[in-house]
């Protein structure tokens, strides 16, 4: 079994958002950092989500052009 490898992240936040996130964290029974962990994976999982679906949308709008320009050419010969 592996064993996962951590590193420390620091930042400077607002003190109210810091509370905000702490109180959060006391809500859902989890300690600061897993909560914030779930946040910045839930994040991530979202925005590849978004960048594989723009990228799958701009493969769709490609393939749709090049048929088009396909049908153009078989047309004038």
């Amino acid at each position: 079994m592996e064993i996962e490898k951590r590193a420390q992240l620091n930042i400077n936040i607002d003190a109210k958002l810091l509370k905000s996130l702490k109180l959060k964290s006391i809500i859902e029974d989890k300690t600061l950092s897993e909560y914030i962990v779930n946040i910045l994976e839930s994040h991530e999982n979202v925005n590849v989500s978004s960048t594989s679906n723009s990228l799958e949308n701009k493969l769709n709008e490609l393939d749709a052009r090049i048929a088009k320009i396909e049908r153009l050419t078989n047309s004038q010969n």
